[in-house]
């Protein structure tokens, strides 16, 4: 408002008034999926999708991430991918560490000799499709309909609450600022781990899953 006052020269600009004060903005408070909703959700997806979810819960990647990733920066040894400059949103390059037991997963996937070094890890993944794939098994489910960066939000919520210092899940995540970190995240509702066996039994699945039974 006070641009288009400017760009109208209307003067006394009023909505650069001191005394204008603008409502509080009110921001909804994140709700991340349970372990429930998490192997909910797996169940009803495709063996094609699996692998990426299953990388972009334990990791906390960006979907934009997760299907730009290509066997180039894949470092098997290290347990990592590089994700550079210009696949990620603050346009600084970063390392997301993985977990082991998933970079055995993610090898398992390809065969050594069609690794080429412009060949997506995720093969047949974008963007648009990871979000229809999840708002289909949310709702096949009969879940809360959940997004992919909710599962952002529940790594960094998880690791929150596990005690892994601000400035290195700044680090993992690629925030620019401890502060997004702390200011967005932190707050979240704590949620539970999906045990590796489960993860590992739902990604070599090539049918349906088994819904878990709750305790």
């Amino acid at each position: 408002m006070r641009q288009v006052l400017d760009f109208a020269e209307v003067e006394p600009n009023v909505a650069r008034d001191r005394r204008v004060k603008l409502p509080a903005r009110m921001r909804e408070e994140p709700e991340p999926p349970d372990a429930d909703h998490v192997v909910a959700m797996l169940a009803r997806l495709t063996a094609r999708w699996r692998l990426a979810f299953v990388t972009a819960e334990q990791t906390g990647m960006r979907v934009g991430e997760i299907a730009s990733v290509a066997w180039r920066d894949v470092d098997v040894a290290g347990s990592r991918f590089r994700m550079r400059a210009r696949e990620t949103k603050s346009r600084r390059g970063k390392w997301v560490p993985v977990p082991a037991w998933l970079m055995d997963e993610v090898e398992a996937s390809c065969p050594l000799e069609d690794r080429l070094p412009d060949r997506h890890v995720f093969q047949r993944v974008d963007e648009a499709g990871l979000r229809n794939a999840m708002l289909r098994a949310c709702r096949t489910a009969r879940i809360p309909v959940y997004s992919p960066h909710d599962l952002r939000h529940r790594r960094i919520t998880i690791w929150h609450h596990a005690g892994v210092p601000i400035r290195e899940v700044q680090e993992r995540v690629g925030h620019s600022r401890a502060s997004i970190t702390l200011d967005v995240y932190s707050h979240v509702m704590p949620v539970s781990e999906v045990p590796e066996d489960e993860l590992r039994a739902l990604i070599r699945r090539d049918g349906e899953v088994p819904v878990r039974s709750r305790a």
